[in-house]
């Protein structure tokens, strides 16, 4: 008889890529659902493995890659999960919005391994796995899975045309004579910041004048380091805020000080490129700037 520890288990995987959704209703149904269909079905739910992965795209693969689902399949290829294991989704496009073709290439890597996953939208559970896929009915299993594949991966791109465009059109108003009326980006350089009450950007003058000072420094060849302990020893709060705030000025953070473009008025909008030999190229919008 099979050790009662090593008896198949259920594993809820979630999913959700921006902070908004892990505020919002998200999780909480993501987790309810998969405990409603593991007590229904008798299977035990493991709450050992952490399968939540956090503002983790699935578009570009990431959460295969680096996310909590990559590690998850390397648990059942070395047999820490056991044979038999179901993978508990809400919808498949929690596990992969990338083309249908090479979602499906990839959920049947899973298959493969012997875990079945269980899409719970449908509010029953339905299974694939080498035995429904197989099946009389597996054509039937197959092309829902494409379906399901396909959707996501068109409402990401849609949703990503969509930024993509809206970050286009705000730079071009951000570059033209018109009046804002509301930031490009609160992303700004430590002594920039944007005013609500004159609708404008503004120096932080006190940091602002900091800055002139360390390029007055550094003009008269006083080193990075140089600048960075003279401005501890004077006991200068860093910039920053929150977990970003740094205990001490470091000389790194000063060569980027004095590097920065934004520095001399040059602003740079630009995006996150990420490369993969499976995926290839996929661009994001990005609000930061130097």
């Amino acid at each position: 008889m099979m050790d009662a520890q090593r008896k198949p288990k259920a594993y809820s995987y979630k999913r959700f890529s921006t902070p908004a959704q892990e505020q919002g209703d998200s999780l909480r149904r993501q987790t309810k659902m998969a405990e409603d269909w593991a007590k229904r079905m008798g299977v035990p739910l493991d709450t050992e493995l952490n399968l939540t992965d956090r503002g983790v795209s699935a578009y570009t693969g990431a959460n295969r890659d680096v996310g909590a689902l990559g590690a998850f399949l390397k648990a059942v290829e070395d047999g820490s999960v056991p044979a038999g294991a179901y993978l508990l989704v809400e919808n498949l496009d929690r596990l992969s919005r990338e083309p249908a073709f090479d979602a499906s290439y990839y959920m049947q890597g899973i298959i493969r391994q012997g875990v079945t996953v269980v899409d719970l939208s449908d509010g029953l559970g339905r299974e694939y796995n080498m035995e429904t896929l197989r099946s009389p009915e597996g054509l039937y299993h197959l092309m829902a899975m494409l379906l399901s594949f396909a959707r996501g991966n068109q409402e990401s791109a849609q949703k990503a045309r969509r930024v993509g465009e809206a970050y286009a059109n705000k730079r071009a108003v951000f570059a033209s004579e018109q009046k804002l009326t509301k930031p490009y980006t609160k992303r700004l350089p430590a002594w920039i910041r944007w005013s609500d009450e004159n609708a404008s950007y503004e120096l932080i003058e006190e940091r602002a004048a900091r800055l002139r000072w360390m390029f007055e420094m550094a003009d008269e060849g006083v080193g990075a380091h140089s600048i960075a302990t003279q401005l501890n020893d004077a006991k200068e709060p860093t910039w920053g805020a929150g977990g970003w705030k740094a205990k001490y000025w470091h000389r790194s953070y000063v060569r980027k000080l004095l590097t920065n473009k934004a520095a001399i008025g040059i602003f740079v909008p630009h995006t996150v490129r990420k490369v993969t030999q499976a995926t290839g190229t996929h661009l994001a919008p990005l609000s930061g700037c130097d």
